[in-house]
C-alpha cells in the first residue's frame, strides 16, 4: 500500500480495496468497494460512449453528456466511504439520516481535496466540475442516471452470481436492484444496443434461469411474470 507521506489522497483512497459492501447480508463471496466502483464506472463510461455515438447532437440533453466526466465520477461515487465504511441502501434512504450523511459527506469531502495535490485538483476541476467537491457528482441530470443506473446494475450483476453460488439471497437483492433501475429509467436506456438495455436483458434471461416460477420487479414493460 503507498504510504501517505508519499501520496495522501492516493494512500487514502485505495484503501476502499479493503472495505467490504454488503456486510449486513449473508453472502458467500465478499466483494470491495474498489471492485464494486471499478465496475460502475466501466458500466457507466460504455454507456455515456454508446450515448456520444449514437445520438444526434441536436438533441441537446444528450450533446452534454461527457464520457470522462461519467467515469471519474462513477469511479469515486463511494469514496467517502473509506472513512464511514459501505452504508446499506436502506439506511441511505432514511429521511433523518439522509441529512446526516449530507453534512457528512461535505466535511469528509474537504478533508479528501486537502489531500489533493494543486495538479490533481486542476485536473479534476476541468474533468468535472468545480472543486472542492468533484465525487459528490457535479454533473448532468442524465449524467446522474446513468451512474445511478450503472451502480444498480452492478448489484443486480454480483446478486446474480451469488445466487449461482447457491445464495437464494441473490434473487431478492437482484429484484432490488431491479426495481430501483426502474426508477431512473431513461428513454435511451431502452433503445437496442444501449449497454443499459443489453445488460437488463441478459440480466432478466438469466434471473428467469434460476427461479422459473417466481415474480420478476416492473423492468420496462410494465411488469412480467417468468
Amino acid at each position: 500500500m503507498i504510504s501517505k507521506s508519499a501520496n495522501p489522497f492516493l494512500a487514502t483512497a485505495l484503501r476502499l480495496q479493503l472495505i467490504s459492501r454488503y456486510h449486513t447480508e449473508d453472502i458467500l463471496r465478499r466483494q470491495t468497494v474498489a471492485e464494486h466502483s471499478f465496475n460502475v464506472g466501466m458500466i457507466a463510461w460504455t454507456t455515456a460512449l454508446w450515448i456520444t455515438w449514437n445520438k444526434p447532437t441536436t438533441e441537446t440533453v444528450y450533446s452534454w453528456v461527457e464520457p470522462y466526466r461519467v467515469l471519474v465520477s462513477a469511479l469515486t461515487h463511494d469514496l467517502l466511504e473509506v472513512f464511514t465504511g459501505d452504508l446499506p441502501y436502506f439506511a441511505k434512504v432514511r429521511k433523518n439520516f439522509k441529512a446526516c450523511w449530507t453534512d457528512m459527506e461535505r466535511d469528509i469531502s474537504n478533508c479528501l481535496v486537502a489531500k489533493l495535490s494543486e495538479e490533481v485538483r486542476s485536473a479534476l476541476s476541468m474533468a468535472v466540475g468545480e472543486v472542492p467537491s468533484p465525487w459528490l457528482v457535479p454533473t448532468l441530470a442524465l449524467e446522474k442516471r446513468i451512474i445511478k443506473t450503472a451502480d444498480y446494475l452492478e448489484l443486480i450483476s454480483f446478486s446474480l452470481d451469488e445466487a449461482k453460488r447457491g445464495n437464494r439471497l441473490g434473487a431478492r437483492l437482484a429484484d432490488d436492484g431491479f426495481d430501483l433501475v426502474e426508477q431512473y429509467a431513461d428513454p435511451v436506456f431502452r433503445e437496442l444496443g444501449c449497454p443499459v438495455e443489453v445488460m437488463i436483458r441478459e440480466f432478466r434471461a438469466e434471473r428467469a434461469l434460476y427461479w422459473p416460477k417466481e415474480q420478476l420487479g416492473n423492468v420496462w414493460d410494465g411488469g412480467h411474470e417468468i
